[in-house]
């Protein structure tokens, strides 16, 4: 018995899966979206793991007490959701994934651009959030956020050094990636991930104007960061960070915010 049949089994006959006719006198979802709930909450507490191949459509069918057309429309919803990939061919079928990000941060940008969003108010949004950021860091970090962060500085110090405006704008947005990123908070990454073709795009545009005097002296800060970090500094990390980005956003302002266009106006 598969993984999913060991899972059912253990259920009671209560808590299976409803059959059409159950559905029809009370239920209001079909059965293929229960189909779908069932197997959802299990790959979200873990049950079923990112990866991880669903058992052969016979056994699933058998197990849900379901026809194979009513598990494909099943399988087909968790696949809209990003939670599965059916991959075709020998050796294929329902697999476990991780949603992609990207759609979503799209909608967001498009959404964001329809509203009529400007640079200065994704900074703002940004600037409520990265102090902090950089203050929980410097109360609790290890070597491996330290080493990441120094990675992300030493790649915009070459850009710097090398004057190379397009590459330092690239850099600098992953020492801010990266600065939310290392604090552990799942919520603070995916916001991160949500908003990454917009700070790209701006710093790309902030930086294509920057004097190699300014891109040595925004890596200079960056290193001073990371010793507020280390050093524990949880208040001088974070007025830091604060004064960092107030530098910043003076250049911010009412340019629209732009992702499918090539320059940012």
């Amino acid at each position: 018995m598969g993984k999913i049949g060991r899972l059912v089994a253990k259920r009671s006959l209560s808590e299976k899966i409803v059959t059409d006719q159950a559905i029809t006198e009370g239920d209001s979802k079909k059965t293929h979206e229960l189909v779908a709930e069932q197997l959802r909450h299990r790959i979200m507490n873990g049950e079923l793991e990112i990866g991880q191949r669903l058992p052969p459509e016979d056994e699933l069918n058998q197990h849900f007490g379901i026809a194979r057309t009513t598990l494909r429309e099943a399988l087909r919803v968790l696949e809209s959701q990003g939670l599965l990939e059916i991959r075709r061919g020998r050796g294929g079928g329902p697999v476990v994934t991780k949603p992609d990000l990207e759609p979503a941060a799209t909608a967001l940008a498009i959404a964001l651009q329809l509203e009529g969003a400007t640079v200065g108010h994704l900074y703002e949004v940004r600037r409520m959030i990265e102090p902090n950021a950089a203050g929980k860091l410097a109360h609790k970090h290890t070597d491996v956020d330290i080493a990441a962060l120094n990675q992300a500085i030493d790649q915009a110090e070459i850009a710097a050094e090398a004057n190379d405006t397009r590459t330092f704008g690239e850099a600098a947005a992953r020492v801010h990636e990266t600065l939310l990123e290392r604090t552990a908070n799942p919520a603070l990454s995916i916001i991160s991930q949500l908003i990454h073709d917009l700070v790209w795009r701006y710093y790309a545009y902030r930086a294509a104007a920057a004097s190699q005097k300014l891109m040595r002296s925004a890596v200079r800060s960056y290193r001073r960061l990371v010793r507020y970090i280390e050093d524990g500094d949880v208040l001088g990390a974070t007025d830091h960070w604060r004064s960092q980005m107030d530098f910043t956003s003076r250049a911010s302002g009412n340019e629209p915010l732009s992702l499918f266009e090539e320059t940012a106006r």
